[in-house]
């Protein structure tokens, strides 16, 4: 999943990198939907029957993936989603991110989590590091930029800038992409993503965030696994 060795290389290595960051693109932006933002009747069909639900089928086939993605799967199968689990998944949401369980609540954004305060030094920092990318955040997300669904989701961003840099053939600005994503891995993503999903799978009632909390700390997992530079 780390692309930062195969940015430039031989074609047949090069489709390889740019199916790679596809996909990683994908898995980010899947953890990102879930992340962002209590999920709505669109965001869960988009999990249960959509293009979400084909990228969690996909890593359940994968064998790096296939325990927590399947553990996933069968919470989405664990319907139905009529508007009384969809109230029940938010009041969870709320609960756990937005500090309505108290002592038992997880900070979602990176500054409130490892400091005890929003809007620390890792907020301006990843801040910058999405000014320097162009990144768009969601017009009505409103949370820190330091959040963790917008950290995720930037990394999907990242990952699909290699890929469309990698097709046009414009190695600079894949290696851009690639370093920015090397930073927001090492400086954010890896030094406090782990523990949120330690949390979050430790005080999750519901069930559902405890699944997602899984199939990204085995992403990150394999992301501290893979060879630097």
């Amino acid at each position: 999943m780390h692309l930062d060795s195969a940015v430039t290389t031989d074609d047949r290595g090069q489709d390889n990198s740019i199916a790679a960051a596809l996909a990683a693109s994908a898995i980010y932006g899947l953890l990102a939907r879930c992340f962002l933002s209590e999920l709505d009747e669109d965001g869960l069909a988009d999990l249960t029957t959509g293009s979400a639900r084909r990228v969690v089928d996909q890593l359940c086939a994968d064998p790096d993936f296939a325990d927590p993605a399947g553990a996933l799967r069968t919470r989405l199968d664990a319907g139905p989603w009529d508007r009384a689990a969809r109230l029940r998944l938010a009041a969870e949401y709320g609960r756990l991110f937005h500090g309505a369980g108290g002592r038992r609540a997880v900070p979602p954004d990176q500054s409130a989590f490892v400091g005890g305060a929003s809007h620390g030094p890792a907020w301006r920092d990843t801040a910058t590091l999405m000014a320097e990318a162009g990144y768009a955040r969601p017009p009505a997300m409103v949370e820190p930029e330091d959040h963790i669904g917008l950290q995720l989701s930037l990394a999907s961003d990242l990952y699909r800038a290699v890929a469309a840099a990698l097709t046009a053939g414009d190695d600079p600005a894949a290696d851009t992409a690639a370093a920015r994503l090397d930073r927001l891995r090492t400086h954010h993503l890896m030094s406090w993503a782990p523990r949120f999903c330690t949390d979050v799978m430790t005080a999750d009632q519901h069930g559902f965030y405890r699944t997602v909390a899984g199939l990204l700390a085995r992403l990150l997992e394999l992301e501290g696994r893979a060879p630097q530079g």
